[in-house]
């Protein structure tokens, strides 16, 4: 592109990996194409280059996060390695949108083939299914109201599953669970689903695949 609109356009109608733009352009400057970029959340990575080595450049490059700022002359060699590097950083980055769109597709088919139970650290019921409680509320003939997993698994498991869901290993038992004089059998498998930035654990899946039926026709 030979200005800033032109750049601008081009961005907007092709799928683009990387932009590197001057500071000085017509039409419109490096800078306002960079904020043009970040207001329309294009997502692109950006290079700019720049003969001034004003402090007031450097900052508002800062504050617009663009991620590499080189100083004129063009040195070939370090433009090509700053390329290098955020075309790796850019694959990197894909891969783990993949495995999160990924994850996320595994989540729902989870979710859509069996019972799951969401809790915190305390045992505290954050979601279940809608299956599971349809499930439950046709057999007890009543509505689902269960606040904390420890009203319907018994303390020992519970303790036993959250040793090794806080040690982030997998937990799984079958399991016998008794509402309303009617006894229910589930293969349990328990693991950390959400984690917080500090690594802490945010909620615990259970997955209950129900045996019930298959064990009352034997």
């Amino acid at each position: 592109a030979s200005n800033g609109e032109q750049a601008l356009n081009i961005i907007q109608q092709k799928k683009i990996d990387l932009v590197i733009t001057d500071v000085n352009m017509p039409n419109m400057d490096g800078l306002s194409l960079i904020k043009k970029i970040k207001e329309l959340k294009l997502n692109v990575p950006v290079i700019i280059t720049t003969a001034f080595d004003e402090v007031e450049y450097l900052k508002q490059a800062i504050e617009l996060h663009v991620d590499k700022f080189i100083c004129k002359p063009i040195n070939m060699y370090n433009l090509i390695d700053n390329v290098k590097s955020m075309a790796q950083t850019i694959i990197e980055q894909r891969e783990i949108i993949k495995k999160r769109l990924q994850l996320e597709n595994y989540k729902k088919a989870i979710r859509l083939t069996n019972f799951v139970i969401d809790i915190d650290e305390t045992g505290k019921i954050l979601d279940t299914t809608e299956s599971l409680r349809v499930y439950l509320e046709e057999n007890l003939n009543e509505k689902f109201n269960i606040k904390n997993i420890q009203e319907i698994i018994s303390s020992k498991i519970i303790i036993n599953l959250m040793k090794k869901v806080l040690a982030y290993e997998v937990f799984t038992k079958e399991i016998l669970i008794s509402l309303k004089n009617e006894n229910f059998t589930f293969n349990l498998t328990a693991f950390a689903s959400m984690v917080n930035c500090d690594n802490s654990i945010k909620s615990i899946s259970i997955i209950l695949k129900d045996l019930t039926h298959i064990l009352k026709e034997k």
